[in-house]
């Protein structure tokens, strides 16, 4: 009996064991539990904070045509104007409301398409919002699946693209009006080409009538040359018998003709000078006509001061004071710079020919930010209303009796100027003296 207690005892005491251990186990089991919960809570937390703070929101629905929210982000009030528990369950508003009827089959369509192959969808499409404004939205998402394929909900995110739809919108608008312009452009280059083609046979038939008219031309200059150098030598031919015989009449025969005879046999002689001078002069503009010009460049104050020499010695009691500013230069044919200078020069020196005290200056300004040439007397000068013919071969504004000359120097002047592709002009005032100014290309 007292052996059977005993073994009572015993198990009695195994069993109470067991059951402490099975309570500790239940303890711990239930620790552990609570941990998983709170972790998971706290892991709940920080995924739904995420969420709610992205730009957009994410939203779990039934493959329905409402969308039927089950969850919903708060980032949905932002974007839609909605609370969250207005989508939830379509409580007071189904989320397929708010998109634009005219994409609401499509999205339907491509919907069912990628969840029939289990893919992720994407798509663009514009929402009303609450206040009335439609803003363009891009949505990504795909379909949860159980164990067994069949289709539980979908999940998906939708954020705001409005900015960069009207981007695009704009940059469409850019694109257009680039498309017009480079229409447009296209038009007027065509037009352009037509012109220039047309502008071209207009070139090539105005060629055509330069090259006749300078073969018309180089012919007549042929026979100007040769009717000039024959007419020359025709007139000189009597010229100078003229003069001989006055000559000799006056020589052999002066005893026995009257002071008046002799008078008209001298004037006879003068004048078959000067016929001969006027002569000499229209070859000299003839040959300037057709020679050619060789530029260089020119110290013209040395070829100045060459000249002034020259003068002086022509007419040693005269008193004249030549001022010629030094290092003047000039990129010009040498001969021809001699002839301007010359004649310029000569005029000055002719002009003052009555003055007491004679200045003549030859220098250099600048107008309109080109270098110009001038020669300044303080002589006899000209009244300007007959400024037109200065430059007019044999065309004088002072007797043969008061200034010798043929008339032709300042012609040949203008002609050398001219080929040289410059300009020459005069400023005078009558009694006060002349300045002229001439420039080279």
């Amino acid at each position: 009996m007292e052996n059977l207690e005993n073994k009572t005892r015993k198990q009695l005491f195994k069993d109470l064991e067991k059951s402490n251990a099975k309570i500790v186990e239940l303890e711990n089991y239930e620790a552990k539990r609570k941990q998983t919960e709170e972790a998971m809570h706290n892991k709940d937390r920080v995924y739904r904070t995420l969420l709610n703070n992205l730009p957009g929101f994410t939203y779990r629905c039934l493959n329905d045509k409402n969308w039927t929210m089950s969850y919903i982000s708060e980032g949905c009030k932002e974007l839609t104007g909605y609370l969250q528990e207005d989508f939830i369950n379509n409580k007071n508003i189904a989320f397929n409301d708010i998109i634009d009827k005219g994409y609401t089959q499509k999205i339907w369509n491509v919907w069912q398409d990628v969840l029939e192959k289990k893919t992720a969808f994407e798509y663009e499409y514009p929402i009303i919002t609450k206040s009335g404004q439609i803003r363009w939205v891009w949505e990504r998402g795909c379909g949860i699946y159980s164990d067994d394929g069949k289709l539980q909900f979908l999940e998906g995110f939708i954020t705001d693209i409005t900015e960069r739809k009207q981007a695009e919108e704009e940059l469409e608008k850019h694109r257009e009006h680039l498309e017009e312009i480079v229409k447009e452009r296209t038009y007027e280059v065509e037009r352009s080409q037509k012109s220039l083609v047309l502008l071209l046979e207009d070139v090539n038939d105005i060629n055509d009538d330069l090259r006749n008219a300078n073969t018309m031309l180089n012919a007549t200059n042929k026979e100007l040359e040769a009717f000039t150098y024959s007419v020359s030598h025709d007139l000189r031919a009597p010229l100078t018998r003229m003069d001989g015989f006055s000559k000799a009449l006056i020589d052999s025969y002066s005893s026995n003709l009257d002071d008046r005879a002799v008078h008209f046999l001298s004037r006879i002689r003068a004048s078959s000078k000067h016929m001969a001078k006027l002569i000499d002069d229209l070859l000299s503009l003839s040959r300037i006509t057709m020679e050619k010009v060789t530029r260089r460049k020119i110290d013209l104050s040395q070829t100045a001061g060459k000249i002034t020499n020259e003068l002086k010695a022509s007419e040693p009691g005269r008193k004249v004071d030549f001022e010629i500013t030094k290092g003047l230069s000039a990129n010009a044919d040498r001969k021809f710079v001699i002839i301007i200078l010359e004649n310029l020069l000569g005029n000055a020196f002719k002009f003052t020919g009555k003055k007491n005290n004679t200045i003549i200056k030859f220098g250099k300004i600048i107008i309109n930010k080109e270098k110009v040439f001038f020669i300044k007397d303080n002589g006899a000068g000209f009244n300007m209303k007959y400024y037109d013919l200065i430059f007019t071969a044999f065309q004088r504004l002072h007797s043969n009796e008061e200034y010798k000359g043929s008339g032709i120097g300042l012609a040949i002047v203008q002609r050398i100027i001219n080929k040289h592709g410059g300009k020459i002009w005069a400023e005078s005032e009558e009694g006060k003296g002349a300045t002229f100014y001439f420039r080279f290309e």
